[in-house]
């Protein structure tokens, strides 16, 4: 187990590979966890919730840390941080679809335009780069996810990416790519959340990770 203690400054980004779900332990959940577990009816759903555990058992977050997860496809992610941060993380596997049509519905006019703007080669990528930050800011802030994806307002201009997010705090959003068709972002809001250092890893086995950064910055 690779215990994570929060540390100021740091913002520790776990992945957990589908093979995960054979270190999972259904005799190491709470009895709220196994009444969890139970209620998934889906062999997808139940999966995920067990590669999900798995990591967190792995990683061993302490219980004065802030703490945030997500799964797709096999996969989970977690980020850890500071008690006095507020964290959310997502991850999402890039599939087919009507990103503009989205876009419309659940992003910002401005949003919408970019991408309108965008050749269609590019559009689907920068679609998930919003998407994982938008869901990561819902987790962070506590907004309902059209509350998030509504009022988290996220451009890309020739001199880097801004947001206006809806929070008096000092705000840090990442987006990672640790497979090509995979974005993770990360949101940390709090005191400090401006000058966090991010620290990714992969697990099994455990070892560090240096995915490419599709965006990084703060506010």
């Amino acid at each position: 187990m690779a215990t994570t203690a929060p540390r100021p400054g740091v913002v520790s980004v776990w992945l957990a590979l589908p093979q995960s779900i054979n270190f999972f332990d259904a005799g190491q959940l709470s009895e709220a966890e196994r009444e969890r577990f139970a209620a998934r009816r889906s062999p997808r759903r139940r999966d995920e919730f067990a590669v999900s555990r798995a990591l967190m058992s792995h990683v061993g977050a302490r219980a004065d840390a802030a703490t945030s997860l997500s799964h797709v496809d096999g996969l989970a992610a977690m980020a850890c941080g500071p008690a006095d941060s507020f964290i959310g993380v997502d991850l999402e596997r890039h599939k087919d679809r009507d990103a503009l049509a989205i876009a419309r519905f659940a992003f910002a006019a401005a949003e919408s335009a970019a991408l309108a703007s965008m050749p269609e080669t590019q559009r689907l990528r920068h679609f998930y780069a919003l998407w994982v930050m938008k869901e990561a800011l819902a987790k962070a802030l506590r907004l309902r996810l059209m509350d998030a994806l509504a009022n988290c307002v996220i451009t890309h201009t020739q001199v880097g990416w801004r947001g206006t997010i809806p929070t008096i705090h000092p705000w840090r959003l990442d987006v990672f790519e640790p497979q090509p068709d995979l974005s993770l972002a990360v949101a940390c809001v709090g005191a400090g959340a401006g000058g966090v250092r991010m620290q990714c890893a992969q697990w099994p086995p455990s070892r560090h990770a240096d995915w490419p950064i599709a965006a990084s910055f703060s506010g």
